[in-house]
């Protein structure tokens, strides 16, 4: 993934029994990370697919057909469909950790975060991790305390 930049979306409290489990149970940490950052990848995919937009319209394929633009800060309007098919979720080696984000074919991804000189932002992974934050710190504060627990 090009362009990076870091959301940290585990509470403080939920780290800790985190950081607990992985040093007795790596792999079972890893596996409650991993799907952690796929419920962001999830989020992002319904976020940048479906909602209301209020952008220009502009005729975007050769057919003709017009399309509706998202305005800025909304969430980027789904056109092709190339950036959702390249929202990936990827485990980091030799860490209990994992990153989601765009592929290179769709580095557009990181202009549509954050903006560039010419377009006002449309984020839509920051404000993806923010909508499952509490989600994800539930999953894992109740999923590693059970798991604590077994051990």
């Amino acid at each position: 993934m090009s362009n990076e930049f870091n959301i940290q979306v585990i509470d403080d409290g939920v780290q800790a029994a985190l950081s607990k489990l992985a040093r007795i149970a790596p792999d079972r940490a890893q596996a409650i990370v991993e799907a952690s950052a796929h419920m962001i990848q999830d989020r992002a995919v319904k976020n940048i697919q479906g909602g209301v937009r209020t952008g220009k319209f502009y005729r975007a394929t050769k057919d003709g057909k017009m399309h509706q633009a998202s305005a800025p800060s909304e969430f980027p309007k789904s056109n092709t469909g190339n950036l959702v098919k390249n929202i990936t979720v990827e485990k980091v080696p030799n860490q209990v950790a994992a990153t989601v984000g765009s592929r290179d074919a769709a580095e557009y991804g990181y202009y549509l975060e954050f903006g560039t000189s010419k377009m006002q932002p449309r984020p839509w992974l920051g404000r993806s991790a923010e909508q499952e934050r509490e989600a994800i710190n539930k999953l894992i504060d109740n999923t590693v305390n059970r798991l604590l627990d077994e051990l």
